[in-house]
């Protein structure tokens, strides 16, 4: 499994565990987002702090769990990127669609706003 996944009282935390976010784990990453969406959580928290390597595939898996949240009215945030993935999201133009945090802490402060 490529992430550990904690349910908090309202949200998901998910932390990668794998260093690689790319087409030999998205698939399954994609699976375990939908997992807990059917649980009925909307808000979601990806923790990548160990993962320091992204591609298309990755990102795709990304967009999915970004996506799942918003169309259950809920909020997707991301924490802990190396600059290595914040370059490619940047270049890519997904920084204006995704919610970029720091650290858990700002990414939990986010989700009890919103």
């Amino acid at each position: 499994m490529p992430a550990k996944v904690e349910i908090k009282s309202d949200y998901a935390l998910i932390s990668l565990t794998s260093p690689e976010l790319d087409s030999s784990n998205s698939q399954e990453f994609k699976e375990i987002i939908q997992q807990i969406s059917e649980k009925g959580i909307n808000k979601m928290i990806l923790n990548m702090e160990n993962c320091n390597y992204c591609n298309s595939s990755g990102l795709s898996a990304i967009l999915v769990a970004n996506r799942t949240c918003k169309n259950n009215m809920g909020n997707f945030a991301l924490c802990g990127l190396q600059q290595s993935i914040v370059r490619l999201i940047t270049i890519s133009q997904l920084n204006t669609i995704l919610k970029i945090t720091d650290s858990i802490s700002d990414a939990e402060e986010f989700m009890s706003l919103n």
